[in-house]
C-alpha cells in the first residue's frame, strides 16, 4: 500500500489551512483487479442484456477517463480502467439446460480459481467503436520540463514524490491533487474576472477575520454555512449552486461532490540509485534565508532539498475528465491549460521553478473536446 499526505491552502496567504494537512492509504498504482458480476436476465431480453453490459464496460475505456472507485477520488486516485488491449467478457448460462446449469453451478463454486485463465475463453461484450461520451470531456495531454526548469512537488521530506508501482519498479509521481488545486485556483480567478459569485473571494476573507468566524476547510465546503443550518440548508444550496456557485458546482462541496477528476501521472526513474546517490534526473538545491535588515544568512536556516529536472526521460501523460460540462467550464478548462503552458502558473513548491510545458496538443474527447484540441502549445528552444 502507498502512503501519501495531502493538505489544503488558504489561497490569500498560501499556508495551510487549520487541520487541513492528513494521511490516507491507497493500493499501489497499477494495482490489478478482477471484477465478476451476476446478471439475471432470459433469452427473450437477450439483446436488451448485452446492450446494457456494453454500456457498463463503457466506463472502463481509457479513452472515456474511466470508472472511480472508492473515496478520495478527489486526491487522484481510484481511477479504474481496463488492462491495455483487454475488455470485458460475458457468458450466458441457460438454466433450462441441465448440462449449462451445472456449469454454471460449477464455475460458481470455483470461480476464485484460475479465474482469468477460465474467462479467456467467453465471448467479449462487444462495445461501440465510437468511444466518446455524450456526458463527459476527457482530456488527455503530456507535460515536460524545459530546459533549464526543475520541478519539486514533495510529500514532506524535500524530495520528489515517488512511488512503487503493483510490480515494484519505482515512478516519480505528478499528483493529480495538485493540477486539481492549480486548476482550481487559476479557474476561481477566471470566474471572479468574469463577474460570477466566488465563495472564497478576499472580501470575505477579511470579512471572517474581522468578525472572528472561523476561516477553515469545513467552512469553505460548505460555503460559510453554519454547522447548525447544514441539514436544513442542504437541498437549498444543491438547488443553486450550478447557477450561484459555479466553481464549487465543477469542483465539488461538503454536501456535493465534484464533477472534475484528474488522475495521477508518473514516470520510471531511470536507475534505482544506491542509498545517498541521487538518479540521474534528480538533482539537489541549496537554499538560505537572508536578513533583509543586515543582508546576512538567517542562523539555522540553511537547508537543502532536491528536484526533477529537464533530463526526465519521458513525459508525464495526465488526464482529466469532467462529468456533464458545461461550455463556460471547458473555456475555462482550456485556458488554465494554455496559461500552465505559457508559464503563467507554476507546479509545486517555490524552491524549484516549477514550470512545465506541453508537448504536443491535448487529446481530448466528448463535448466541447475541440476547445483542447485546437491548443498549440507555446514552444520553447531546446
Amino acid at each position: 500500500e502507498d502512503t501519501r499526505t495531502h493538505h489544503m491552502r488558504n489561497r490569500h496567504t498560501n499556508t495551510v489551512l487549520d487541520g487541513a494537512l492528513f494521511s490516507l492509504e491507497s493500493c499501489p498504482p497499477g494495482t490489478l483487479a478482477e471484477v465478476l458480476l451476476w446478471l439475471e436476465g432470459s433469452s427473450e431480453n437477450k439483446e436488451r442484456d448485452e446492450a446494457f453490459l456494453a454500456h457498463l464496460a463503457g466506463f472502463f475505456i481509457p479513452e472515456r477517463g474511466g470508472f472511480l472507485v472508492g473515496g478520495n477520488a478527489a486526491r487522484g486516485i481510484g481511477r479504474a480502467i481496463f488492462q491495455p488491449d483487454e475488455n470485458a467478457r460475458f457468458k450466458a448460462f441457460e438454466f433450462r439446460n441441465a448440462a449449462s446449469l451445472g456449469e454454471y453451478l460449477d464455475f460458481r463454486q470455483n470461480a476464485n480459481d484460475h479465474f482469468s485463465q477460465k474467462v479467456k475463453a467467453w465471448k467479449k461484450v462487444s462495445i461501440p467503436e465510437n468511444k466518446t461520451s455524450s456526458d463527459r470531456l476527457t482530456v488527455q495531454f503530456e507535460l515536460k520540463i524545459p530546459r533549464g526548469q526543475d520541478l519539486l512537488i514533495a510529500d514532506g521530506d524535500m524530495v520528489p514524490q515517488r512511488v512503487r508501482d503493483q510490480e515494484g519498479k519505482l515512478c516519480w509521481r505528478l499528483p493529480g491533487s495538485t493540477l486539481r488545486g492549480l486548476f482550481r485556483s487559476w479557474i476561481t480567478r477566471l470566474a471572479a474576472r468574469e463577474g460570477k459569485d466566488v465563495v472564497d473571494m478576499h472580501s470575505k476573507y477579511r470579512d471572517s477575520l474581522s468578525s472572528g468566524t472561523s476561516y477553515d476547510g469545513d467552512s469553505l465546503a460548505w460555503l460559510f454555512v453554519k454547522k447548525l443550518e447544514r441539514q436544513k440548508e442542504k437541498e437549498t444550496l444543491r438547488r443553486e449552486i450550478p447557477e450561484k456557485y459555479p466553481v464549487q458546482y465543477l469542483f465539488g462541496t461538503g454536501f456535493q461532490r465534484g464533477r472534475i477528476h484528474f488522475s495521477d501521472a508518473l514516470i520510471p526513474v531511470s536507475s534505482e540509485s544506491a542509498l545517498g546517490n541521487l538518479a540521474g534526473e534528480e538533482n539537489y538545491r541549496t537554499h538560505v534565508r537572508i536578513d533583509p535588515i543586515t543582508g546576512g544568512a538567517v542562523p539555522g536556516a540553511l537547508f537543502s532539498n532536491t528536484v526533477l529536472t529537464s533530463q526526465l526521460a519521458r513525459s508525464f501523460s495526465v488526464t482529466f475528465f469532467v462529468e456533464n460540462p458545461q461550455e463556460h467550464e471547458a473555456k475555462w478548462l482550456a485556458k488554465t491549460l494554455q496559461a500552465l503552458d505559457f508559464g503563467l502558473l507554476r507546479l509545486g513548491s517555490s524552491k524549484a521553478s516549477g514550470r512545465v510545458q506541453l508537448v504536443g496538443a491535448p487529446a481530448a474527447s466528448g463535448v466541447f473536446s475541440e476547445l483542447f484540441t485546437n491548443i498549440q502549445p507555446f514552444e520553447t528552444e531546446e
